[in-house]
């Protein structure tokens, strides 16, 4: 008996092989003559997309993403490779690694071809993937946000902010939504420097290494909203749940794989876009990106896109809380909450005031520590954590419910309505002591503070790769009036709840105008720190008062480094978020160049007509020379 039955099973196994080759093959011949392989849908699953010398081919690097040895840059091999695996009784077989059964390593590609065959009869090969379908399970949702994190300027990563996608659960029995139960996408280059100047060389020229994860969206509200202090902007995307479908598919298939993180092309804005496109080909996104992509482009682009946005939300950052729940203290409670905190300890005097005083006090208290201690109260044992759980000891025995923190959106911060990243412009420089010339200026990026100041922060100055050449008429020439490779300003004022220090720090290359040379440039870079106060609200004013300083190379005597130090003062005045005034004074000791102490003090004003077209005038005394300029910039 044992003889006819293995016989049989022989023949079972012989017959089912022969299907699947079988259906493979027919298959392969309707890809063949309906070219499937120039599907957009297809494309877009393999990350085709236009090369800089013409062609297509994939921006996926890591080579377990592909059957064919072609498939990086042959989308028909990569297919017809990708129809023999699905079909292959080998890699079917039950006991196989899950990981390594096509089926289950790509289920986009799988749920996509199925679609293409139709009705039309064939034997599909029947596979479980239990660890799929539990990944699926536990994302799963009806739609889509796109997540924009604000600016932070501590981190040169996240400079010019950060986006990723979040599927949104339905909504609970109760009818409630909770967000922090949703799952975040998110695209980002695998570091293995901490060092701010290395991690820009290999970000510019795609040194790192990025992969897709998955990650609890209460994980990033603490790392951004709790311990970064970034806002959060939330874009509900209007697409179907197929849709929603068919992303999770495909970012499981880009999960174990590398794509080669590039800081200002291949980066998490651009990622996040491009697999939405492969979850949904009609959405098309890509095309509408410059060619350089930074996240506060690909938020503009996203709004620009007809019907695709359903909805804008905003949640608060812990630091933007405080300080809203700060504001409805009176002068005596605030003096309490700091008093509280540098005692480290609830002191007596709160005792007397109202039991609703006492609540607010102890819930700002509550908000200090874990906006300035966000690190801290994490690690158990920890001092800090100690005295945050006396404050909500305290708190617990007033029987009064907190009033919720109402935070108003931020109307003048909406990314979607920001200017464009890019900035050129054309003016006039007019030089009492020497001959004046035409300005030619161009800037990359971002933002500075006499710029419209809508959908960017007020109080930080991001620059990148600002450029400014003259040219005199009368002398024909042309010269290099500045060349800045990075500038940031952090200008946030001081109040009873928040002493940070402002600073600044640049890297550029510029003219010099001094008594001993004109034509002389300097390299290097400048910082500096100190304090800024805010003096009114209508107009808003800033104060800043610090000391900066200079090193670098002067090309009178490239030989020796130049230093020198000096206070510096600046005050802005924003009447209207389009018309924004600035002083500036720096007067500094030079060891080496000038032989005397040099100072310039300089008035700039911006008058924009809107958020692409402004006009800026200003004025400089460097002392033995006076100049002043006019430009007109376009923003796009």
């Amino acid at each position: 008996m044992k003889f006819p039955i293995f016989f049989i099973f022989t023949m079972l196994f012989v017959h089912a092989q022969a299907d699947l080759k079988s259906s493979a093959a027919q298959i392969k011949s309707w890809s063949q003559a309906e070219k499937w392989d120039e599907d957009l849908t297809w494309r877009k699953l393999l990350h085709f997309e236009p090369t800089t010398f013409g062609g297509l081919e994939s921006q996926v690097d890591g080579d377990d993403f592909f059957f064919s040895p072609q498939g990086k840059k042959d989308r028909k091999a990569e297919l017809e490779a990708t129809i023999e695996a699905f079909f292959s009784q080998e890699l079917q077989a039950s006991d196989q690694d899950e990981k390594k059964v096509p089926m289950c390593r790509y289920p986009a590609r799988f749920s996509w071809l199925k679609k293409k065959v139709g009705s039309r009869s064939i034997d599909w090969p029947v596979r479980q993937c239990p660890r799929f379908e539990k990944f699926k399970k536990t994302l799963i949702g009806p739609g889509v946000s796109l997540i924009f994190s604000s600016y932070y300027l501590n981190n040169p990563s996240s400079a010019f902010g950060h986006t990723f996608l979040r599927i949104n659960k339905a909504p609970a029995e109760n009818g409630k939504r909770y967000e922090l139960l949703d799952y975040g996408l998110n695209y980002a280059a695998n570091r293995d420097t901490d060092n701010g100047l290395v991690y820009a060389f290999k970000g510019l020229f795609g040194m790192f290494s990025g992969t897709f994860t998955t990650t609890p969206f209460y994980y990033k509200v603490r790392e951004y909203s709790n311990a970064e202090s970034r806002d959060l902007w939330d874009y509900e995307l209007n697409i179907s749940p197929e849709t929603v479908d068919h992303l999770i598919e495909h970012v499981w298939e880009l999960g174990p794989t590398l794509i080669n993180y590039w800081y200002l092309s291949e980066n998490c804005s651009y990622h996040m876009f491009s697999i939405l496109e492969a979850a949904d080909s009609k959405i098309d996104l890509l095309s509408r990106l410059k060619t350089f992509v930074i996240p506060s482009d690909t938020v503009q682009v996203l709004w620009q896109v007809p019907g695709l946005v359903k909805a804008v939300h905003f949640r608060p950052s812990i630091r933007t809380e405080l300080l809203t729940r700060a504001r409805d203290l009176t002068s005596d409670e605030v003096d309490l909450v700091v008093k509280t905190i540098k005692l480290k300890k609830v002191p007596d005097e709160i005792s007397q005031q109202s039991l609703k005083s006492q609540v607010r006090i102890l819930d700002t208290t509550v908000d200090y520590i874990d906006f300035k201690y966000s690190y801290e109260i994490q690690v158990e044992g920890a001092e800090i954590l100690k005295f945050k759980g006396q404050v909500l000891n305290r708190r617990s025995q007033i029987d009064l419910i907190s009033e919720p923190v109402k935070v108003d959106l931020p109307t003048l911060e909406k990314p979607h309505e920001a200017h464009g990243s890019r900035r050129l412009g054309a003016g006039y420089l007019m030089v009492k002591e020497n001959a004046s010339r035409y300005l030619l200026d161009y800037k990359f990026a971002l933002h500075d503070q006499l710029d419209p100041i809508q959908g960017y922060p007020e109080y930080a100055q991001i620059t990148f790769f600002n450029f400014q050449a003259s040219y005199v008429e009368v002398t024909r020439t042309l010269a290099l009036e500045d060349w800045t490779l990075f500038e940031v300003r952090s200008n946030t004022p001081f109040s009873n709840l928040q002493n940070d220090l402002s600073w600044n720090f640049r890297v550029a290359t510029e003219r010099v105008r001094n008594e001993n040379c004109d034509y002389c440039r300097w390299s290097g870079v400048t910082g500096g720190a100190g304090g800024t106060w805010s003096l009114g609200s209508s107009p808003y004013a800033l104060l800043s008062l610090g000391v900066k300083g200079i090193s670098g190379l002067h090309s009178e005597n490239s030989t020796q480094i130049w230093l020198g130090a000096g206070p510096e003062v600046r005050l802005r005045i924003r009447w209207s978020p389009y018309v924004i005034s600035m002083f500036e004074a720096w007067e500094r000791l030079d060891l080496q160049g000038s032989e005397r102490v040099y100072f310039q003090r300089g008035l700039s004003h911006q008058y924009s007509f809107s958020k692409a077209n402004g006009v800026r005038v200003g004025y400089m005394d460097y002392g033995f020379d006076k100049a002043g300029s006019v430009q007109l910039f376009s923003y796009y």
